[in-house]
């Protein structure tokens, strides 16, 4: 495996693990509608312009 492939995953992971409480809330997910996107990709949005 190459290092995009390991990277990919890793994000994955720690997207899946950072939502995992979110989604299982209704009322939440309502009300934070379509921020949910954005708040996982910040973090890394920052990154990536750095």
């Amino acid at each position: 495996m190459n290092v995009l492939v390991i990277s990919g995953m890793k994000i994955f992971r720690d997207l899946i693990y950072m939502m995992r409480g979110l989604m299982r809330n209704k009322k939440l997910r309502a009300k934070a509608g379509g921020k949910f996107t954005e708040g996982m990709i910040g973090p890394y949005k920052k990154a990536i312009e750095q």
